[in-house]
């Protein structure tokens, strides 16, 4: 029904993604680099808690053997992978 593109504005982006999907008929949809998870952890968090219906999607994301592993690959993919099981 809506997109809307913005600039380098994560956590505001995600918020607006969450609230969005806060209606149980709708599905918010957020996207960006990988990079750019540790921004997002509490808001991540809140939304879980909030029951909120977000699809995200984290570009660039991987581990090799070139990269330092701790920001665009390796350690962030594993900050947003942490859910709650249901009931908790």
């Amino acid at each position: 029904e809506i997109y809307v593109q913005s600039g380098v504005m994560e956590r505001g982006n995600f918020a607006a993604a969450a609230g969005f999907g806060m209606d149980p008929e709708k599905q918010g949809v957020f996207s960006t680099f990988c990079a750019f998870i540790e921004m997002l952890c509490s808001e991540i968090t809140m939304a879980r808690l909030n029951n909120s219906n977000v699809f995200c999607h984290f570009s660039h994301t991987g581990i090799d053997d070139m990269s330092d592993n701790t920001c665009h690959f390796g350690i962030n993919p594993l900050f947003a992978d942490n859910g709650f099981n249901d009931g908790d």
